[in-house]
């Protein structure tokens, strides 16, 4: 099920349906369908969909089911599990070690944190009401 969807998104990367790429990409994690060795080829692929302008992809919460697994992924591996997780993305960059995986999910994490920092700026991080009396974000 997971290589048939997987596939799906490359093909709507292909057909720049970036939206239902993005969409599709967030589902494999929601869903649980990505095994956990593909969860970093799954972030690396998610750099390019959180950097497209002008228009964000990702919903707030859908950033933060990415955010959430890299974050096990980083800690994973800080702990000696890199293997578990990095091993495919590994093969994909043609590296010999983990070092270099993780410093593509350290470039996710910027791309996140961009990311964050752009809806937060054009206020699509979410529903915010604006007290006019103070003008502060409630």
């Amino acid at each position: 099920m997971f290589a048939v969807q997987y596939a799906e998104f490359h093909q709507r990367l292909l057909n720049r349906d970036l939206q239902d790429a993005a969409w599709d990409l967030v589902t494999m994690f929601q869903d649980e369908i990505a095994p956990k060795s593909w969860w970093g080829v799954l972030l690396h692929d998610a750099v390019q969909l959180l950097q497209y302008e002008p228009t964000p992809l990702f919903s707030c919460a859908s950033a933060c089911v990415l955010l959430h697994h890299l974050d096990e992924v980083c800690a994973r591996s800080s702990q000696g599990s890199g293997g578990d997780y990095l091993r495919i993305l590994e093969m994909k960059l043609q590296t010999g070690g983990c070092q270099v995986a993780q410093q593509q999910l350290q470039i996710a994490r910027l791309a996140l944190a961009k990311y964050f920092a752009r809806c937060s700026m054009i206020g699509t991080g979410g529903p915010q009401i604006i007290d006019r009396r103070v003008g502060t974000t409630v």
